[in-house]
C-alpha cells in the first residue's frame, strides 16, 4: 500500500517537474510565434492574389485597348479571343481568391493570438511579451 503511494507521488511530481511555469511559457511562446508566422503568410498570399488579380485586369485592359487603337500591327480577332479567356480567367482567379477569406482567417488568428498573448498572465503570472 505503501509502494503504491509512494508511486503516485513520484507521478504527481514527475508531471509537475515535467510541465513547469517555464515549460508552459516556451510552449506559449512557440504558439505564439506560430501564429505571427502565419498571419505574415496569409498577409503576403492575400496581397499577392490581389496583386495578380490588378495585372490580369490590366492586361485585359491593354488588349482590349491595344486591338482598338492599333488594329494594322494587332490581329483583333485574336485580341477578343484571348480577351474572353482572358475575362474567365479573371473571373474564376477572383472566385477562388474571394472563397479563400484571408481577411476574415487573419483576423480569426489575430484574435486567438491576442487571447494567446494574455493567458499567460492570467493563470501562471508571467508577463507577455
Amino acid at each position: 500500500m505503501e509502494n503504491t503511494e509512494n508511486n503516485k507521488v513520484e507521478v504527481k511530481q514527475e508531471y509537475k517537474n515535467k510541465y513547469d511555469c517555464h515549460k508552459w511559457k516556451k510552449i506559449m511562446d512557440t504558439t505564439q510565434s506560430n501564429y505571427a508566422n502565419m498571419i505574415k503568410r496569409l498577409e503576403r498570399r492575400s496581397k499577392v492574389s490581389n496583386y495578380i488579380l490588378i495585372y490580369y485586369s490590366i492586361f485585359l485592359i491593354i488588349i482590349t485597348l491595344t486591338g482598338k487603337y492599333f488594329p494594322t500591327y494587332f490581329n483583333c480577332n485574336l485580341g477578343e479571343y484571348f480577351g474572353v479567356i482572358l475575362s474567365v480567367v479573371v473571373l474564376a482567379y477572383s472566385l477562388v481568391n474571394n472563397s479563400a477569406n484571408y481577411s476574415v482567417r487573419i483576423a480569426r488568428i489575430e484574435d486567438a493570438l491576442n487571447k494567446l498573448l494574455n493567458f499567460p498572465s492570467k493563470y501562471f503570472q508571467i508577463k507577455p511579451v
